[in-house]
């Protein structure tokens, strides 16, 4: 069987391109987005995450990170709640071309929740340590930089706090 260079020179560029999306290597992230408690009368806040990992391969990463999911107001009982919390999960990603990569996380959160009534003097304050797991879509600008979409769900208590954010990469 007579392989063609054209051949042999397509199917090595095909997985180069592949492994650069998601190539070996530290990097650190920002993100801003849209978070929201599953509790009934709280708006939706703006929430906020810094974050690092290491990318062992193109199919395998860790990361850890802060994330600040905003001061929820509840105008009907007239409280506000902070929710925040520091977060270690493992992403499993799979690239799709040359650009992108789809990933799926999971990982553990310790988090704290405190209520304030209007006054700002605190009336409830909880911490623990519970799951999360998510989905995005990383799309690769350059060598350096990602830009990242995803959807994160954090179990806290008996409650879930959701984060859909878009995320700023840079990589080392």
């Amino acid at each position: 069987m007579k392989i063609s260079k054209k051949w042999l020179l397509a199917t090595a560029l095909l997985v180069a391109s592949n492994a650069s999306i998601a190539s070996p290597g530290v990097y650190f992230g920002v993100g801003l987005g849209n978070s929201k408690l599953n509790e009934t009368g709280i708006d939706d806040e703006t929430g906020k995450k810094l974050f690092a990992g290491y990318q062992i391969n193109r199919f395998v990463g860790i990361e850890a990170g802060y994330n600040d999911f905003g001061s929820f107001k509840s105008s009907s009982i007239g409280t506000s709640s902070e929710f925040d919390g520091f977060e270690a999960s493992v992403l499993a990603s799979y690239p799709i071309g040359a650009r992108f990569s789809v990933f799926g996380r999971l990982g553990y959160w310790a988090w704290d929740y405190e209520v304030e009534n209007a006054s700002g003097n605190a009336i409830s304050s909880k911490s623990g340590h519970d799951l999360v797991h998510g989905a995005g879509l990383d799309f690769k600008l350059n060598r350096r930089f990602k830009v990242r979409g995803s959807w994160d769900e954090y179990r806290a208590d008996n409650g879930i706090a959701n984060l859909i954010s878009l995320n700023m990469l840079f990589t080392f």
